[in-house]
């Protein structure tokens, strides 16, 4: 991005998550995030040069982490988020001895399975040899401009995120970290987004193209980014990231907690964030789409969106926000002879607006400044999608369907020469589009939702079973 904010080039790598065994989600640091950034720069200097970029800005899935040695090297493979289902039964044992209340209070949430500690937990007590040799826990952006800059850093709204950190002392919680055992110095210090981490190395230089001393900011994780990209980030603004995993983020003024959400700390100090991620999105409607014949374009084309009846729970990687319940699984409810392609496609857009619906209803006394959602990720290109979750939630869409979170990177790294408020005032040629709700469908989904929820309370129990039990 320039100066007048716009977008000079952009390209893409592909990362390939790993799923060793069930429930086990990883990525390989080197192959997929290193190499994979060298390989977008080196794309990018056909365009650009890359000694005339003056700052850098970066930001990746939040909830992850790297264990590395000194230099950065990985340990391990990284440890994704709440999909990562591996340190289930310890989140448990944890919630049990700490208590809600207390960890909620210190932590902004109890633990779930996109907390990062119990997950180093698990690395201790299975791969121990890995935990003993690691130097650092770093996040995932952080392993990408610690090998830039040698600097090693969490920044705080993603380690907030993660229930990292105290959030009235907005350092580590040492005492909890000293009741599980962890070391407290494997943990680097805690920055914000828009400071200052470091400078590219020499070392660095030579394998990236970069120059030398160029200044690379601490970043955030992916939904920080988006935020700032479609500036989101004043109280009251409500985020809705359609990406591999629906995110939702709400700007508050004041730190508030609501149980089944995390509570946080902004991009900006003195602002406040409440949030959370489903275990749907574009991973779910993908998986969904291999399962059920997809209508013909001529079909779409004319479709139409009047309330399906079929309620499908989108559990295919267990319940995430607000529920947090990893034993769930996807259902499918209320089908008959009569039921179409059509309608099969419908539902199963219509199980993301359902669970969007549920969370806004859990988050009602905190939305009063909320008119509108804003919405990016990739699942904004759905049309189909976007017009059926406006109509279930009843709120109006500002959708940006061109823009993601590497956008937002780059407004970041503009604040290093300008401030941030000149930064978001920025005009730019994104475009815009607002998708406002059919109240009589709205009317009728009103049930819809009730009775997404009851199905789903419902089968609680039935999910405590496992199939070979």
């Amino acid at each position: 991005m320039n100066e007048i904010g716009n977008i000079v080039t952009s390209h893409k790598s592909k990362v390939k998550i790993l799923n060793p065994q069930p429930g086990f989600y990883e990525v390989n640091p080197v192959a997929s995030w290193w190499k994979g950034f060298v390989d977008v720069l080196r794309k990018i200097s056909k365009d650009v040069d890359l000694s005339e970029i003056n700052s850098i800005c970066l930001s990746s899935v939040c909830g992850s982490f790297v264990p590395v040695n000194s230099n950065f090297d990985p340990l391990y493979n990284a440890i994704l988020y709440g999909i990562d289902k591996r340190s289930a039964s310890l989140v448990s044992k944890l919630n049990d001895r700490f208590g809600e209340d207390y960890l909620t209070n210190q932590l902004g949430s109890s633990f779930t399975t996109h907390s990062v500690l119990p997950k180093i937990l698990w690395l201790k007590e299975n791969v121990t040899d890995v935990y003993k040799k690691t130097v650092f826990f770093v996040e995932s952006v952080n392993f990408i401009t610690g090998k830039l800059t040698g600097q090693a850093a969490w920044d705080l709204p993603t380690a907030a995120g993660c229930q990292l950190i105290n959030l009235h002392k907005l350092n580590y919680p040492i005492e909890i970290l000293e009741s599980m055992g962890l070391e407290i110095n494997k943990f680097p210090e805690l920055t914000w987004p828009l400071q200052s981490l470091g400078t590219v190395t020499e070392k660095a230089a030579k394998e990236t193209g970069l120059k030398k001393g160029t200044m690379v900011l601490a970043g955030a994780c992916d939904i920080n980014a988006e935020a700032v990209s479609c500036r989101a980030i004043n109280p009251g603004d409500l985020l809705v990231v359609l990406g591999s995993t629906v995110s939702i983020l709400l700007t508050l003024d004041t730190l508030n907690f609501e149980k089944g959400f995390v509570s946080g700390v902004s991009v900006i100090p003195g602002q406040y964030r409440l949030g959370g991620a489903t275990s749907s999105g574009g991973r779910f409607v993908n998986h969904a789409g291999q399962l059920f014949t997809r209508p013909s374009k001529s079909l779409l084309q004319k479709i139409d969106l009047s309330p399906t009846g079929i309620i499908v729970l989108p559990y295919f990687d267990g319940a995430r926000c607000p529920f947090h319940n990893p034993d769930a699984t996807g259902v499918l409810y209320g089908i008959s002879s009569n039921t179409s392609s059509k309608d099969l496609y419908i539902a199963v857009r219509e199980s993301i607006g359902f669970e969007l619906a549920v969370i806004l209803k859990k988050l009602e006394k905190h939305l009063k400044q909320s008119e509108k959602i804003y919405v990016t990720g990739g699942l904004s290109k759905d049309d189909v999608l976007l017009q059926v979750i406006s109509n279930i939630t009843g709120m109006a869409l500002r959708v940006y369907p061109d823009i993601d979170a590497s956008f937002g990177d780059a407004l970041m790294a503009m604040s290093t020469h300008f401030s941030l408020d000149e930064v978001l005032r920025i005009h730019s040629s994104t475009q815009i589009k607002i998708i406002l709700p059919d109240q009589n469908f709205h009317n009728v989904y009103t049930h819809l939702v009730e009775k997404f929820e009851m199905l789903y309370e419902t089968l609680t129990k039935l999910f405590e079973f496992k199939i070979n039990e």
